[in-house]
């Protein structure tokens, strides 16, 4: 529902661009202008946004997390005691040098591991592929809505106004048929009228299926961000989201160039984008697993085995049958070490608790 509304927030902006830019008569200098003082209306946000108190927990700053704990517990008025963060933080101070050596010495996962298994590797691929698909179909039609319709203003405007009941259509749907089939059939659906807004010669019939398209590829990107953070495990999660984003600016790079290819035939970019639209739902529905209602991946070896038959638990998920050996950068804990890992997964465990507490 968050990526929903902060989408749905984007689509109402870019409504208001394309407001603006007739206001301004197409002046790209007074347009630009605008564009740009317009970030100023964000300064004061620096004030009340918080970092994550999951993200202060692991990075050991426990006197932040809780005085942001303490923020949320406020809001949603509830009564938050967490006098044992504060313990837990000058403990974490005082500890001798080679605990603190081994804190410092903390695996610090990177793109290279995302490709390590095959697996988990290809899914990546084929993720990288979706949103390079959505940002080249999404801004392919976003750049070029003066092909579209007479007027460019109107077009274009229209073609934000279309995006926000696809981006809430995207959750609902997303609740009722899950990931793989919701991203398909909006990518498939929205590639397929692309490519059927070229014949019509009446113009209103045109716009009509393109705005079609538009609605479709909005809520295929809607998608593909809560889709790719759940398929990339927990240690990779950021890097792996890192990759996709930098998979959709290639898109976002070439979109504007497909134009140039009506000069081989008039149609062309339209089918160009609808059939990579196409195939990119094709692939995350055979390609992809099935993320709604499942304990997300949190290792590279989950990441590897998530939604498949070797991947069993409670639901379906939770526990491993195999282990990846090829990963050796995933030790088997040593006897000594058995009752200082649990101590700590004691201790982690609560500091979840009291999070989960203040989020209620």
């Amino acid at each position: 529902m968050c990526i929903a509304v902060l989408h749905a927030g984007f689509s109402v902006c870019y409504m208001l661009f394309g407001v603006i830019a007739l206001l301004c008569h197409g002046n790209w200098r007074l347009i630009q202008l605008i564009a740009g003082l317009s970030w100023i209306l964000f300064l004061p946000s620096l004030f009340f946004i918080t970092e994550s108190p999951m993200w202060l927990i692991q990075k050991h700053k426990y006197g932040k997390a809780e005085k942001v704990l303490q923020t949320f517990a406020k809001f949603n008025k509830k009564t938050l005691l967490t006098g044992n963060i504060l313990e837990v933080d000058k403990e974490t101070q005082n500890k001798s040098p080679a605990v603190e050596s081994k804190v410092k010495k903390e695996r610090q996962y990177t793109l290279v591991d995302i490709f390590k298994t095959p697996r988990l590797r290809f899914r990546a691929l084929i993720m990288c592929f979706n949103w390079f698909a959505c940002s080249f179909v999404y801004y392919g039609i976003s750049l070029n809505t003066d092909q579209i319709g007479n007027n460019p203003y109107t077009t274009f405007i229209l073609a934000g106004l279309v995006e926000i009941p696809g981006r809430l259509l995207a959750w609902g749907l997303l609740k009722v048929f899950g990931r793989r089939w919701s991203l398909c059939g909006f990518a498939f659906v929205g590639g397929l009228a692309l490519i059927l807004s070229v014949p019509p010669e009446i113009e209103e019939v045109s716009v009509a299926i393109a705005m079609v398209a538009k609605l479709c590829i909005a809520a295929t990107f809607t998608i593909v961000y809560l889709y790719a953070a759940e398929i990339y495990p927990t240690v990779v999660r950021n890097t792996g989201m890192g990759m996709s984003s930098m998979s959709a600016r290639a898109g976002s790079i070439i979109s504007p160039y497909v134009m140039l290819l009506d000069v081989i035939w008039a149609p062309m970019p339209f089918v160009v984008m609808g059939v990579t639209s196409m195939i990119s739902g094709l692939l995350a529905l055979l390609m992809l697993p099935e993320t709604k209602n499942k304990k997300l991946p949190e290792t590279l070896r989950e990441g590897e085995f998530f939604g498949t038959s070797k991947a069993v638990g409670l639901k379906g998920e939770s526990k491993l049958k195999d282990k990846i050996t090829n990963d050796a950068h995933e030790l088997k804990p040593s006897k000594s070490s058995e009752a200082e890992e649990t101590s700590d997964k004691a201790e982690k465990s609560e500091e979840l608790g009291t999070v989960n507490e203040a989020y209620q």
